[in-house]
């Protein structure tokens, strides 16, 4: 009965339970396949997950604020300060894996309650640095405690919706671009009035409200299923006390990401195009206000660079849902031409120093990034299978994580070596070119097997036609 239950759950979803019909069946009852209801609590839960990605979003569309003031505090090369904010954001995508692995051994809320501890403490204890690698560390334990909130709160959208998925992860992907369009002027201001040490301790404050969020995430009924088999395992016994320390701990690592995903190729293809997408658009995001200073544009301004970015995203991520769940294009062709979008604004930025310029580029880079951003749960749904979403997101988000802090060292490296931001910029658009490529090798791989079958049809009918032929002209 054991097996068969554990069997259940591995391969099982959360659902709702927001039917009153579903609540009053007994858990053992209730089946995990059962249709999602899509109503009641799960708007609530909704909310608190736009909420969530709205402080998330807003904190790591800020640090390249922070970087600007930094390097007057810090006077050192710019690969140096970089790693600062590459570890913030790389950190909260690699520890996706690891998220998802908590999750199965906790709740998802007190999964994403300890991340928001986490990430605020960290946030107090960095504004009281006095070295630069007293930032690393922070920056480290920041990143870990976003890793923990990030990826839990995509994942419980999809325990409760399934019908209008696109549309819901659409709405969620709007909390972060609210954060890209409203964080990085309020922090700006809030730097130049009071200095980076205080806007950082106002910043923890802000961000210790995801908590409040976590509170909305409540229990599941595939987590009740986990804790009950948890105590029968315990009531056995017998298995644990003949496992070792170091048993548990690799048992651990291998249910943080499901490795059967990896047999699906295109699913690997969507890998390396995360990838991808972290080397290049996260540069292009921290460096955006860098880069305008440096072309002679006052620091006021420049930032309203970045919420041109987040104000494109903000388009593309609610017009998404729309385009999907209608069938106006497919999931791969809409990231296909999101990227394309993203490579050519990346291309555009170095052209010229008008404001103008940098204007249109930003947002036409916002337009192509909300699209990558938003559809990451829905791509490891159709390469992974639902039943495989939650380690499916984590190692497309870990493939991002490990291209974020790697895209921003060698843009650091690039801006110090040549001592401008062009070349740094042309690498993210080639990144994002060749994550266009990738991400349409399945579309093109139909389009050449159906033009193939084309073919081969004519040629057999042609063969048909002619052996009729020669019957005739025999008869």
């Amino acid at each position: 009965m054991l097996t068969k239950e554990v069997k259940t759950v591995s391969n099982g979803i959360c659902l709702s339970k927001s039917s009153l019909e579903h609540q009053q069946k007994p858990i053992h009852e209730r089946d995990l396949g059962e249709e999602i209801s899509e109503t009641g609590w799960a708007w609530v839960v909704l909310i608190g997950c736009f909420v969530s990605r709205v402080l998330l979003e807003g904190l790591v569309a800020s640090l390249g604020v922070f970087i600007v003031a930094l390097q007057e505090q810090f006077p050192g090369s710019m690969a140096r300060i970089s790693w600062i904010g590459s570890l913030v954001t790389g950190l909260s995508y690699i520890v996706g894996p690891f998220g998802s692995a908590f999750c199965k051994k906790f709740s998802i809320r007190q999964v994403v309650l300890g991340g928001s501890v986490l990430t605020s403490v960290s946030l107090v204890t960095a504004s009281f640095a006095t070295e630069l690698w007293h930032l690393y560390v922070c920056s480290t334990l920041a990143g870990i405690g976003l890793g923990l909130t990030f990826q839990p709160s995509y994942v419980i959208v999809t325990c409760y919706f399934d019908r209008r998925l696109a549309q819901a992860t659409g709405f969620v992907s709007a909390g972060a671009a609210t954060g890209i369009l409203t964080f990085p002027p309020l922090f700006q201001t809030l730097v130049d009035i009071y200095g980076w040490r205080p806007a950082l301790l106002l910043l923890a404050g802000i961000i210790s409200n995801i908590a409040v969020c976590a509170a909305l995430y409540r229990p599941t009924i595939f987590e009740v299923k986990i804790n009950r088999i948890r105590q029968l395992r315990n009531e056995l016994g017998s298995d644990a006390k003949c496992q070792s320390k170091l048993g548990h701990v690799f048992t651990f690592v291998l249910h943080a990401g499901d490795l059967i995903v990896f047999k699906n190729i295109y699913f690997v293809f969507v890998i390396f195009s995360a990838f991808l997408f972290g080397v290049s658009y996260f540069l292009v995001l921290h460096y955006t206000a860098s880069r305008a200073v440096y072309a002679g544009i006052s620091g006021v301004y420049a930032v309203y660079l970045v919420s041109a970015i987040g104000m494109g995203s903000l388009v593309s991520r609610l017009a998404q849902g729309y385009i999907i769940d209608h069938q106006l294009m497919s999931v791969s062709s809409l990231t296909t031409l999101s990227q394309t979008l993203c490579g050519t604004a990346c291309v555009l930025n170095p052209i010229s120093n008008s404001f103008t310029v940098l204007v249109i580029s930003a947002i036409v880079l916002g337009l192509g990034s909300g699209v990558m951003s938003s559809v990451l749960p829905i791509l490891a749904k159709d390469y992974a299978g639902r039943e495989h979403i939650s380690g499916a997101l984590g190692w497309i988000l870990f493939s991002t994580g490990v291209g974020i802090i790697l895209g921003e060292y060698l843009a650091g490296v690039l801006v110090e070596a040549t001592g401008s931001y062009t070349f740094a910029f042309i690498m993210a658009g080639a990144c994002f070119l060749l994550s266009a490529l990738l991400l349409a090798a399945k579309t093109l791989t139909k389009c050449t097997s159906r033009l193939f079958i084309d073919i081969r049809s004519d040629e057999v009918l042609g063969e048909v036609n002619k052996g009729l032929e020669i019957e005739e002209e025999t008869s």
